[in-house]
């Protein structure tokens, strides 16, 4: 009896040590799908892949905790997943030239003093005119520079100077000052060097400045002791501008079941195909002059409890040859899968669905590249979960500050089969070990009593 029970305990401790140890070290083969990836050419350090829905729709795990890259020979190429959460597509910069005008001092003018200088400036603010004594004095030297930034010179991140050195190896320290009104000057610079050197064959040149933010149109550049210590040749502003709104990607969800229901009215069921990671919805009414007061939920899988995304009137009205519609609805960003829109109540539109559209903007996986012509970016394994440490920390610091110009533009494959489709199967429902226990016992303790009664039975028999 004793032995039963024993062996009876041990059952769920067995399971637990027979159990499948999730993949550590993975191989192309250890998922159910891959892609190819080909980087556009092999000289970018860093490479970009936007995944499509076909990969989310591949992945194992809504979070895309399955994803893995690989080199040529299989090796594994650490990355970063970088959420495409930003709806404005990252803003572009020029180099522009801006006028610059040198400034005089007349000779025997002590350096401290500062001369009296008469500006002409424009309607717009442009400068025009330099004037004073000492512009028209016979001796002169320039003591600064001026520079215009023009109407937008606010936008300016950085000003690149082309200057003629006086010395070969030329070190010069500038004083960096700002204004609005060129009466009132305040530093912009807290420290700005210029650098032309030669040093162990190599030569060095520093010719950049970077512009605080909302530095002002005028700036007056000058050196320590009263002259700059350079001739300026040429001004260039860096200019950073905004590019319009980055549309989101557009997918109607596959319509599944209508049902109506009295109480609240017409319920449409769609899936996405997909844990889409879905920010903004449009719901169109499918005739002119109609409205409908409409209720949307989503949740991840069909188990679980369907949540509130959005509430309101939708309409589409034709007001003198013009349609009027109402406009995307932004959300916080979810990758449920289901949907479900109910109609409560309608006009103009009964029996007729809305057109539904999730908008979503693609993530992207962002990687160093490793002199490979091609990749492969797996995924479909339901025992990885989450990125290694690995690819986390110093590594995803520096490509999430690389900037969009930097990175190498990549060619996603079609998708093909790598390793066993029950790699992506839900796993065998755990056995009822609790439940088996339970009634061993109970049928252990009913076996102790019987044999207990049994032995009863037997001394009253022999007293007899």
């Amino acid at each position: 009896m004793k032995r039963l029970l024993t062996l009876l305990m041990l059952l769920p401790l067995g399971s637990l040590a027979t159990a499948p140890e999730p993949v550590l070290e993975a191989r192309p083969t250890d998922f159910r799908w891959g892609f190819p990836v080909i980087p556009a050419h092999s000289r970018a350090g860093i490479y970009e892949i936007e995944l499509t829905g076909a990969v989310l729709g591949s992945c194992a795990h809504p979070d895309l905790g399955d994803l893995r890259l690989f080199g040529e020979h299989d090796n594994p190429v650490p990355f970063i997943i970088v959420e495409g959460n930003t709806a404005t597509a990252a803003p572009s910069e020029s180099w522009r030239e801006v006028p610059h005008f040198p400034l005089y001092r007349a000779q025997g003018r002590p350096p401290a003093q500062t001369p009296e200088i008469y500006i002409d400036a424009g309607p717009d603010g442009t400068i025009v005119n330099i004037r004073g004594r000492d512009q028209r004095a016979a001796e002169k030297a320039v003591w600064a520079y001026l520079i215009d930034l023009g109407e937008g010179g606010r936008g300016g991140t950085a000003l690149r100077l082309r200057w003629k050195e006086k010395t070969d190896n030329a070190l010069v320290r500038l004083i960096v000052e700002q204004s609005d009104d060129l009466i009132h000057w305040r530093p912009a610079l807290e420290s700005a060097v210029l650098a032309h050197l030669h040093f162990g064959g190599q030569r060095i040149d520093r010719d950049t400045l970077l512009l605080p933010t909302g530095t002002h149109r005028y700036l007056r550049l000058r050196g320590p002791g009263g002259d700059p210590g350079f001739e300026l040749l040429q001004a260039s502003m860096r200019q950073t501008v905004d590019l319009p709104p980055r549309p989101p990607h557009w997918v109607e969800p596959a319509a599944t079941e209508r049902r109506v229901d009295r109480s609240v009215g017409i319920r449409y069921f769609y899936d996405g195909g997909a844990p889409l990671p879905v920010s903004q919805l449009q719901i169109r009414m499918p005739r002119d002059n109609s409205l409908a007061r409409v209720t949307l939920h989503s949740r991840p899988d069909p188990g679980s409890r369907w949540r509130l995304r959005w509430q309101g009137v939708s309409y589409r009205l034709r007001i003198n040859g013009e349609t009027l519609e109402n406009p995307a609805i932004p959300l916080s960003r979810t990758r449920d899968r289901y949907w479900r829109l109910t109609v409560n109540e309608s006009s103009g539109a009964a029996g007729h669905p809305p057109t539904f559209l999730l908008g979503w903007y693609p993530p992207r996986v962002r990687f160093l590249g490793e002199g490979d012509s091609r990749y492969l970016l797996t995924c479909g394994n339901r025992d990885i979960r989450g990125l290694p440490a690995s690819f986390t920390g110093i590594l995803r610091q520096h490509l999430e500050q690389v900037r969009p110009e930097m990175l190498g533009a990549t060619t996603l494959g079609e998708r093909q089969a790598l390793g066993s489709a029950t790699l992506t199967q839900p796993p065998a429902p755990p056995l009822p070990w609790r439940q088996w226990l339970l009634w061993a016992v109970l049928l252990a303790g009913v076996l102790v009593v019987g044999l207990m009664v049994r032995n009863l039975w037997r001394e009253m028999q022999s007293k007899r």
